[in-house]
């Protein structure tokens, strides 16, 4: 019974059930931070899904993510500063996809999470931008720098996160112009990215299983960020971020 494929999933109970546990904690991670979702669910997966059948997963799920926690932080949302990084991220988004074409993957990934891995720990030493050095013109450059990262390795989500930790806004602002960026990004990789060939009937009946427990796991983790204080949330984000530059290293290195 357990070996046997459940229906609209072509996965035992067993495979099925991790799936769900993967998909509940990346989602509660989500509702918490505003990011990590897909390098989580990718990480989870992939290790009894094909990287092919795991990604579009991710990616929409990702959306689904996005549209479920944007009438939660609306009120929070920084519009200058999302204005700016968004100009930035769909001018760059297109250059990346073409540095993509002609860099060679693994050292371009291996630069990224380096640098945003150093960027980390600086943070959590407790660098901080000041005010006057945080403006527009900064803030088109991260837009830029995040839709180049964006394009070439799928990591453009983690250069905004950072920038917005390294100044003073608050924990709920920070969060809540993360949540806005990424649904923007999200889109716009859409649009540049060919998932369209990848998505298969039985692709989307495992999206539409995994969404109650989408919504579930963000709606926990968003409860634990309203009751949790702005260091914790510092920590935690800056923890979550090491975490996944580690762990997208550690890939690298065993695959």
């Amino acid at each position: 019974m357990i070996s046997e494929p459940l229906p609209w999933f072509e996965l035992n109970l067993l495979e099925s059930g991790w799936c769900f546990l993967v998909i509940l904690t990346a989602a509660v991670i989500r509702g918490y931070s505003g990011f990590g979702f897909s390098a989580l669910t990718v990480a989870g997966l992939t290790l009894i899904l094909p990287p092919a059948e795991v990604i579009p997963i991710a990616f929409l799920l990702e959306i689904g993510a996005s549209i479920h926690m944007l009438p939660l932080v609306w009120k929070d949302i920084d519009w200058n500063r999302l204005r700016w990084l968004t100009m930035g991220m769909l001018i760059a988004t297109p250059i990346g996809v073409y540095l993509l074409s002609i860099l060679p993957e693994i050292p371009t990934r291996w630069l990224v999470l380096s640098l945003i891995f150093i960027a980390s720990l600086l943070l959590m030493k407790g660098y901080q931008l000041k005010e006057a050095s945080s403006g527009k013109n900064l803030t088109f450059g991260v837009g830029l720098l995040s839709g180049c990262v964006n394009g070439t390795s799928a990591l453009g989500g983690l250069p905004v996160a950072l920038f917005l930790l390294s100044t003073s806004t608050g924990a709920s602002i920070s969060r809540a112009s993360l949540v806005a960026y990424l649904f923007l990004s999200d889109i716009t990789a859409l649009a540049f990215s060919g998932l369209n060939d990848l998505i298969s009937a039985t692709l989307l009946q495992r999206t539409v299983c995994f969404l109650p427990v989408l919504v579930l796991g963000i709606s926990l983790g968003h409860q634990g960020f309203i009751q949790s204080n702005p260091k914790t949330f510092r920590t935690f984000t800056l923890g979550l971020m090491i975490t996944l530059c580690l762990m997208g290293m550690g890939k690298m290195i065993l695959f």
